[in-house]
């Protein structure tokens, strides 16, 4: 469990940025982000959740696995790439979506 915690606390420090909570945590007025921030980031709050990232982590990942995970995110590699998926995942739903819906509606019209 202790690599899984490691890449827990990486994870929390990713998820919890200003760019991540507006995109996580869209209906959280502007004017509270930054206390909600603060108050993930408590001892205890913060505790609980790299806990519960930790948690999933190894029920999903080998050991193998989680360490790969850590060196790659301990990399300078990694924390460019981890940097950019936020907006790489934003702009290829949107993508996904554009090209998807035409496809669909020739999909559902093929089924009359």
């Amino acid at each position: 469990m202790t690599i899984a915690l490691k890449l827990a606390d990486y994870d929390f420090h990713r998820v919890f940025t200003d760019e991540a909570i507006r995109e996580f945590f869209p209906a959280l007025p502007p004017s509270a982000r930054g206390d909600f921030a603060a108050f993930i980031a408590l001892p205890e709050n913060r505790k609980t959740i790299v806990h519960a990232i930790a948690s999933a982590a190894a029920q999903t990942f080998t050991g193998e696995e989680l360490q790969a995970l850590v060196d790659f995110n301990s990399s300078a590699v990694g924390q460019s790439i981890n940097r950019k998926m936020l907006p790489y995942t934003r702009a290829s739903i949107i993508a996904l979506n554009r090209e998807i819906t035409p496809l669909l509606d020739t999909f559902m019209k093929s089924r009359k």
